[in-house]
Formats: C-alpha cells, sequence, structure tokens
C-alpha cells in the first residue's frame, strides 16, 4: 500500500525537485561506492526525463529515463530512500516511468541492473540480455522489457 500524501511526477533539470532527486541518488548510488557526480557529465542529463515520487513535499524516489537508439530508451540511477523500501514504491515508478516512455514513442526499456536488483526487475517482467559485466566495479546485467 502506498502511503496517502505520495505524488509522482515528472520534473525538469535544475529544478528543486531535480536537485532533491539528484541528492538522494548520490547518498544511494554514488557514496557507496566512493563515487561523486561529475558537474560536466549532468549537463547531459537535460534531454532525460526525470521522474520522483514525494511525500509531502519531499523526493523520496527516484529515477532517470535516457532516450537511446532506435525507439529505445534507459532507465537508469532507480533510488529509493531505505525507509521507504519495500513498499511498493520503486514498482510504482517504474511502472509509471514504463507508461510515460510508451506515451513518448519509445517501444523498449533498459537498464544496467546491479545483481542484487534482477530479481526486482525480472519480477517486473523484465527479461535478462547477454551476459553479465562489471560496471562500476560491481555485476550487472542487462534487462529489457518491449513497451507495446
Amino acid at each position: 500500500m502506498i502511503a496517502a500524501g505520495t505524488e509522482i511526477r515528472v520534473y525538469g533539470l535544475g529544478s528543486r525537485d531535480y536537485n532533491d532527486s539528484l541528492a538522494l541518488r548520490e547518498e544511494i548510488l554514488r557514496k557507496p561506492l566512493g563515487l561523486v557526480f561529475d558537474p560536466e557529465k549532468l549537463k547531459e542529463e537535460a534531454t532525460d526525463y526525470h521522474i520522483g515520487i514525494k511525500y509531502h513535499g519531499h523526493i523520496i524516489a527516484c529515477l532517470v529515463l535516457t532516450p537511446d537508439k532506435d525507439k529505445s530508451i534507459r532507465m537508469r540511477q532507480v533510488a529509493v530512500i531505505d525507509s521507504w523500501q519495500h513498499k511498493g514504491l520503486g514498482r510504482r515508478m517504474v511502472r509509471y516511468a514504463e507508461r510515460y516512455a510508451r506515451d513518448h514513442g519509445f517501444k523498449l526499456m533498459f537498464c544496467h541492473a546491479r545483481k542484487d536488483s534482477i530479481p526486482f526487475y525480472t519480477h517486473l517482467e523484465f527479461k535478462p540480455e547477454g551476459e553479465p559485466f562489471i560496471e562500476l566495479g560491481i555485476t550487472h546485467q542487462r534487462m529489457e522489457k518491449g513497451l507495446l
């Protein structure tokens, strides 16, 4: 059950929601690996779609959709605040992202899932593609889902 007071939305680069999601992504995804965001690389996010879930005005979950070639889109940087994990927010956000991408003409969504996240994406009907690989020092698996 999703808590009352939550809302899911798309927001733009440089907005307060974007800055809050950037801090969340850094805390959950980057710091544990000893990484920080490169300001020059972040400028490339201007053409991405940024999706987040807010709870009473605060970002508690987020993801980024990056258009790729041939009507495909990459989902990346999926993060949920620790205290909100296992409450359905990630699933809700990914489903929203799928509809949003489909409504914008994309036919395939893919991600580079960390090894420990593969069951989450499998449950959401993503299929493994190719062999596992190392990215940012940890094992990942490309996962895909058609958006028809």
